[in-house]
């Protein structure tokens, strides 16, 4: 019948695909990975007759794998196949997508998803928002990015309560509840925004929630990030956003302002305490992340000025 391949982010194309198959109630699938089956299997796969359905599903993991002369082999298969074939890859070249092309013309259907922390990441939220019948505003898929842009399955997670709650154009507010304040992994998204603000109290309070470990690394990633900022000699969101490897412009402005307000030798203390902080939370859990939060925020309150 046809091969739909998805590309991209394998955790995003692995949800992507069970919302596709929802539309086959009741139908077998048959699931192989092309890294480990021969071609053989995965051609009598392609070809064989469903007992219970006129046709059934047939998935075929990281179809990257295979060679060109086993590539030629699917696609006569899938010609004759009567079956729905559906595959996912993190890429194809140029020549595998004209094998598949000049072999299956219109039966070879391509659907990306980027990965969500490059320039194509609003695209990809747009798609993945799209497949649920969910529509987001720029502000609100940005928002979605920055809480969960970094946990694909997360971020699946918060469009799928949309959907089932019949949310079909959820502002920020509501994403922002569905995101919650605490990642799956125990991270206290807010934690920075109080820290930087000044707001010791509320940071403290966050910690009873957190995971210590896992907290600390991201503080650390963030602080890092803005010192790359400072290093690149960026001047302006964009200079900052490719500083930080193409992060969004949201975000590259954000530590643009941070690395301008605390400065190089902040953010150098800063670092500093957050990585000698690990055995303080190893050894005293919560109570370990209190304390280096602690002794962070004197380093937020004072109003300098970064200057070259």
């Amino acid at each position: 019948m046809s091969l739909t391949v998805l590309l991209g982010d394998e955790s995003i194309c692995a949800r992507q695909l069970q919302h596709l198959l929802r539309f086959y109630d009741g139908v077998t699938v048959e699931r192989l990975d092309a890294a480990d089956s021969t071609i053989i299997d995965i051609v009598a796969c392609v070809l064989s007759q469903s007992l219970f359905s006129p046709a059934h599903i047939v998935v075929i993991d990281h179809l990257d794998n295979l060679t060109r002369a086993n590539l030629d082999i699917l696609i006569d298969a899938v010609s004759d196949s009567t079956n729905h074939i559906y595959a996912i890859a993190k890429a194809l070249t140029v020549e595998q997508r004209k094998l598949f092309t000049n072999g299956l013309g219109e039966m070879f259907i391509v659907r990306d998803y980027p990965a969500l922390d490059g320039k194509r990441a609003h695209e990809t939220v747009e798609i993945i928002a799209s497949t649920s019948d969910v529509s987001l505003t720029r502000q609100a898929r940005q928002l979605l990015i920055e809480r969960a842009g970094h946990e694909p399955a997360r971020l699946q997670s918060v469009i799928e309560q949309c959907r089932i709650g019949g949310i079909r154009n959820p502002s920020a507010a509501q994403i922002n509840v569905l995101c919650g304040t605490t990642s799956a992994t125990g991270v206290p998204w807010d934690l920075s925004d109080h820290l930087e603000s000044g707001d010791l109290h509320s940071a403290l309070d966050l910690c009873a929630a957190a995971v210590p470990l896992a907290t600390l690394a991201y503080l650390g990633n963030r602080y890092q990030q803005a010192m790359r900022v400072i290093e690149f000699g960026a001047s302006s969101p964009e200079e900052a956003a490719k500083a930080i490897d193409g992060k969004s412009i949201f975000t590259a402005e954000r530590l643009l302002a941070l690395s301008r307000r605390v400065g190089r030798e902040r953010l150098a203390e800063i670092i500093t305490i957050i990585a000698e902080g690990d055995l303080l939370a190893k050894q005293h859990g919560i109570d370990g992340l209190r304390i280096v939060v602690c002794r962070l925020a004197p380093l937020f309150s004072e109003q300098r000025t970064f200057s070259g």
